[in-house]
């Protein structure tokens, strides 16, 4: 049975990314990433931006983000503070399932 049979949320607060951290570190500097075996789906930050699989940049300030993810994993929605930004992303492959 998947991790992600019933779905799954994670919400956090940005991490602190140094504008300076991007002369020597690479632009997204901290990632987040939850698998179940079969799907995946990573965060990435940089000191001002957040992306979902590598798509596309979403603000966000000093607002929590919430990843939620739907019943067996296939897709999630990204939410910036209160604000949907992502509506139903496709899972990335792990490496597992190819």
């Amino acid at each position: 049975m998947s991790a992600f049979a019933g779905g799954f949320s994670l919400e956090l607060t940005p991490p602190i990314v140094n504008a300076s951290d991007g002369g020597s570190l690479p632009n997204e500097s901290v990632a987040v990433k939850v698998e179940d075996g079969s799907h995946a789906f990573e965060l990435t930050f940089d000191a001002a931006n957040v992306k979902l699989n590598g798509g596309t940049q979403h603000a966000y300030s000093t607002v929590k983000i919430r990843l939620v993810i739907s019943a067996a994993g296939a897709t999630a929605d990204l939410w910036v503070g209160d604000t949907r930004v992502e509506d139903n992303t496709a899972a990335a492959a792990t490496s597992t399932s190819g």
